[in-house]
């Protein structure tokens, strides 16, 4: 069986990984000297090699912390433009069925200009009725006082008939 080198790079790697987490939890935190201080005695007792293989696994432990962090942030802005791209499709449906609903509006709107035209013109045919009717209704009492014949009162009364007051 064939076994090829980044086979065993991440064999290793994964192992060192492992290797890592168990030592950290037996070293103390050392993150270097701080500003303008010196470094800590623990670090100082070790010999060269060991705070080299020391600096090493610590550097690891920080990339693997620092991969981490990103993917998380990576799924963080991933979830947020979801959220956000869900927002403005929700959005952009309401402000289709506003720009519908206002559109329906703006036609029932000038039905109802049109039909209230009308109404206003028979109102006004009605009025001028009206007006002519109690012209020739005085008229017909005057007349009355002075012995009008009947014929022109019944003729009256037909005009009064044909009158469609339904309208009103």
């Amino acid at each position: 069986m064939k076994i090829n080198n980044k086979e065993i790079i991440l064999t290793v790697m994964s192992s060192v990984k492992k290797y890592l987490m168990e030592i950290k939890k037996f070293i103390p935190d050392y993150t270097g000297p701080a500003r303008g201080r010196k470094q800590t005695s623990v670090f100082k007792s070790l010999s060269k090699k060991d705070q080299e293989s020391l600096k090493f696994f610590e550097n690891e432990i920080k990339l693997e912390k620092n991969r981490t962090a990103a993917k998380k942030n990576r799924l963080k802005k991933k979830n947020l433009l979801e959220k956000l791209q869900y927002e403005v499709d929700s959005l952009k449906n309401k402000n289709y069925l506003l720009e519908l609903e206002n559109k329906r509006l703006r036609e029932n709107n000038g039905r109802l200009r049109e039909n209230n035209g009308r109404l206003r013109e028979d109102n006004e045919r009605i009025k001028e009725d009206n007006e002519r009717i109690k012209e020739e209704s005085y008229i017909c009492s005057i007349k009355s006082d002075s012995s009008v014949s009947p014929v022109f009162t019944d003729s009256l009364d037909s005009v009064l008939e044909d009158i469609d007051f339904d309208i009103l």
